[in-house]
This record gives C-alpha cells, sequence and structure tokens, in this order.
C-alpha cells in the first residue's frame, strides 16, 4: 500500500555521486568568506549526526545569498549554538586547540569531519568535541 510504512522484505537503497575535486586556488592561504545564515537548524536527536537525504534547512540556508563572493553560510541551532556551514562541517582553533561543534542534537557528523578529528590526535593537537555559542 501507500504511505510510510516499508514492506517487510524492504533493502536499502546506497546512492553515489563521483565529482572531480573542485578547484581551490586562494581560499586555502586566504580564507573565505562566510554569512551567518537566519535559517536555523532544528534539533532532532534521531537523526543528528546521519548524512541522510532531507538537508532542506541547508537548501533554504544557502539560498539567503546569490553572490560568489560568499563562500559559505554558518548555520545555528535554536539555541544559538554554532553547529556548521551549509556544506561543510566546522573546525575553530583556539588557545592551540581544535574545537569542532557537539552534534547530539543537529548536524553533519560528515566523513571529512571525522578524518580531521583522527589526524588531529596522531598530530597530537589537542581536540575538544563541545558546545560553542
Amino acid at each position: 500500500g501507500r504511505g510510510y510504512k516499508p514492506p517487510l522484505d524492504a533493502l536499502p537503497q546506497r546512492i553515489i555521486a563521483s565529482h572531480p575535486l573542485p578547484d581551490y586556488p586562494t581560499h586555502y592561504s586566504e580564507g573565505v568568506t562566510v554569512q551567518l545564515c537566519s535559517i536555523r537548524l532544528s534539533s532532532n536527536p534521531l537523526l543528528a549526526g546521519i548524512k541522510h537525504l532531507n538537508r532542506l534547512e541547508q537548501v533554504l540556508a544557502r539560498n539567503e545569498w546569490s553572490t560568489d563572493a560568499i563562500a559559505e553560510g554558518l548555520m545555528l541551532d535554536y539555541q544559538d549554538r554554532l553547529v556548521e556551514g551549509t556544506m561543510s562541517n566546522l573546525f575553530l582553533v583556539k588557545d592551540e586547540h581544535l574545537l569542532t561543534p557537539n552534534l547530539n542534537e543537529s548536524g553533519i557528523e560528515g566523513i571529512m569531519r571525522q578524518r580531521v578529528i583522527e589526524l588531529a590526535s596522531v598530530l597530537n593537537i589537542p581536540t575538544e568535541i563541545t558546545t560553542l555559542n
């Protein structure tokens, strides 16, 4: 029938996309311009961290600017905590420590985020997963 309940014999579907790496001519050496988005991330602990296909909040937030001068939008949750970019994970360096937001209520725990945390550990860079207000 119709509706949201899947059949008992449902099989998961995987979607894989492959694209060439983007060209970053000066971003790594000169930084990028970002803006704080007005769209907020809602809290949903059951989906927090999972990279699923429902990213409407990020799509709406990305549509807040149309200039190429802005490379990324930073997203807060409804408690004014910094969570992520519209299309990127977030890391801050403070007092020689690497900080990244706690994603227990919203946000995406991406593969690159995991890799950066692992590499920081190998390089003995103190890393803290924390609330960023």
